[in-house]
């Protein structure tokens, strides 16, 4: 549970007593975080954030740098920030990226990514969609825990699903219990494979087993 991407709500509820550390929440996950890689909102802040339609990053290591050209934080897939502006006519996205002050405070700040790179939230949710988003992650190293700023299953099913507006629980115990769940204990290889066949949804169904998770693409038409 070690990774949340930037941009990401936190519940700060504890600090270190020198100050260096903060205890977050998060929707995922919670844990101690460096103080400064933490930048404390305002309402100010939280209205800007709001008020703008929200984006999800379709592409893995796209570096984010500011109109001053200092980078601000790395967007990859899972990835949801909000849009400065609506995109028209294939032009560069320009996207709201948060920024730490001096004061430990944060400010709005804007980017651009390709147009390629960023589309708005809720992507829709076609094969076609599925499989260019998986296609990016294929042969990426495994990070159990987010170790490294890597993936693990369940990160990989999380982050896939995100751009869709789907927002996913963190652990593969939690997702196997997402939605209607289909057991196929106490069925032979045979017997599962036709369940799962008759039953699962290409790029929609998830099947797990005690520790994994999965995602079901369909037969192989060959």
């Amino acid at each position: 549970d070690s990774r949340v991407p930037a941009g990401t709500p936190l519940l700060v509820t504890h600090t270190s007593a020198d100050g260096a550390w903060y205890f977050v929440e998060s929707r995922i996950s919670s844990g101690w975080l460096a103080a400064t890689d933490v930048a404390l909102v305002d309402r100010d802040f939280i209205a800007a954030w709001e008020a703008r339609p929200l984006s999800a990053i379709l592409v893995d290591d796209l570096a984010l740098a500011d109109d001053g050209g200092m980078f601000r934080c790395l967007g990859r897939i899972g990835t949801i920030l909000p849009l400065a502006e609506d995109q028209a006519g294939g032009r560069p996205a320009r996207l709201l990226v948060p920024a730490r002050d001096a004061d430990g405070h944060a400010v709005v700040r804007q980017a651009s990514a390709p147009a390629d790179a960023v589309a708005r939230l809720p992507l829709p949710a076609t094969p076609a969609n599925f499989a260019r988003l998986a296609n990016v992650m294929l042969g990426r190293p495994y990070g159990w825990g987010g170790m490294y700023g890597d993936r693990d299953c369940s990160a990989l099913v999380q982050d896939l699903f995100a751009p869709f507006g789907r927002a996913l629980p963190r652990n593969s115990s939690q997702q196997a219990k997402a939605g209607r769940f289909v057991p196929l204990a106490g069925l032979d290889a045979r017997a599962r494979e036709a369940r799962i066949v008759s039953e699962g949804l290409p790029f929609l169904t998830l099947l797990a087993k005690p520790g994994h998770i999965m995602l079901y693409l369909g037969t192989d038409p060959a």
